[in-house]
């Protein structure tokens, strides 16, 4: 990246804000980049050099699942994606997705209680599954 500043974004700015405003170098490695990720305060994007791999930050993996330790992501995840959990059906991945799209993105894992049908024992199981 031309700066290591923290850049200032505008509220749902997407990770091709940062990089935009970042400035990428010719040799930035961008395609493993998830550019349509919408970014939360404190997150962190990794852009790795040509032909080297694309690290997952720490709490912020890109895709919906595989980085973070194996971990989804709330916020990227498909519906695929959750049904894949344990524990996780039709209609709870649908209720995390609709809880997810009313509140702009989640910005804490326990967000999880409160989506409907999703209780004391299922958040137990899904908290170890998941990530921001």
């Amino acid at each position: 990246m031309r700066t290591r500043a923290l850049p200032t974004l505008a509220p749902g700015a997407r990770a091709a804000d940062a990089l935009a405003q970042a400035g990428p170098l010719p040799e930035a490695e961008l395609l493993g980049i998830n550019q349509a990720q919408k970014l939360n305060d404190g997150v962190q994007i990794v852009v790795p050099k040509q032909g080297e791999a694309v690290p997952a930050p720490a709490g912020n993996p890109g895709g919906g699942s595989g980085a973070g330790g194996g971990k989804v992501s709330l916020n990227t995840a498909t519906a695929a994606d959750l049904i894949a959990l344990s524990g996780v059906g039709e209609k709870t991945a649908a209720a995390i997705i609709a809880h997810r799209d009313s509140i702009g993105g989640y910005t804490s894992v326990e967000q999880l209680k409160d989506v409907k049908g999703i209780g004391p024992a299922k958040y137990a199981e899904l908290e170890k599954q998941v990530t921001l």
